[in-house]
């Protein structure tokens, strides 16, 4: 792997959830249908820069209905883009913000997660613990209890030699309601994510075209004569 896949990979971990993780019981976070709308800021260095990659997600919707989830990504320097996630195909389809390569990714498939948004789910709550708890305090006006304390995580990254890498101790808070215990806002120490809450929309989510013609591209290359006559024209040129 080279030295700039390492540290794209390394920003979206640090930015994000970690798939397989169990959630914590003191958050409250819907299930079933439901929409979350993210804000995402970013501190500072002493000469105004952000500390995270140029291209940087600035928000994020994720809409979850009958078994799919869209999350739509907005970029600090390219155009939106957009995750679309089956749980019952075990299947995500992913649009690349820089390039607009499509990747269709089973759950299985750790090859490519890594270089994926994670997903904004249950899971990015799942370091905090009773010990954590600091005390009440307000954010945006909100009464808030308040969990913080220094969360160190290892990552396992995929190939053929299989690399560990541990990141330091960073600085994590979250303000939950005081009254309804969802997510206010949570400060991971590369980001703070601002959290909103209400329910999906009754229309049925719709794939875009681009992104379905990859996803049906894919299931049929699943099929064995489906694959044999896509790799016979392959060979053949055509």
């Amino acid at each position: 792997m080279s030295n700039r896949s390492l540290i794209a990979c390394l920003g979206w971990l640090l930015l994000a959830a970690i798939p397989g993780q169990t959630a914590s019981p003191i958050v409250n976070v819907p299930t079933g249908d439901a929409l979350w709308t993210i804000d995402i800021s970013y501190p500072k260095n002493p000469t105004g820069n952000i500390l995270v990659r140029e291209n940087h997600m600035l928000k994020a919707e994720v809409t979850r209905k009958s078994g799919m989830r869209r999350d739509r990504i907005w970029w600090s320097a390219t155009a939106e883009s957009e995750v679309w996630i089956s749980e019952t195909a075990r299947l995500r389809v992913y649009e690349n913000p820089d390039n607009r390569a499509i990747y269709v990714i089973p759950f299985s498939d750790s090859t490519m997660t890594v270089f994926v948004p994670r997903d904004f789910n249950e899971d990015m709550f799942q370091w905090v613990t009773p010990a954590l708890h600091t005390g009440v305090e307000n954010f945006d006006g909100r009464p808030c209890d308040v969990f913080a304390g220094n969360i160190s995580r290892t990552f396992t990254l995929p190939g053929m030699q299989a690399t560990s890498i541990t990141i330091p101790p960073m600085p994590h808070k979250l303000w939950l309601d005081a009254e309804t215990h969802q997510p206010v806002a949570m400060d991971t120490g590369v980001a703070l994510y601002k959290f909103r809450f209400s329910e999906a929309p009754p229309e049925p989510l719709v794939m875009p075209d681009r992104l379905q013609k990859a996803l049906d591209r894919y299931l049929a290359d699943l099929t064995p004569s489906k694959r044999v006559e896509r790799l016979r024209a392959r060979a053949q040129g055509k």
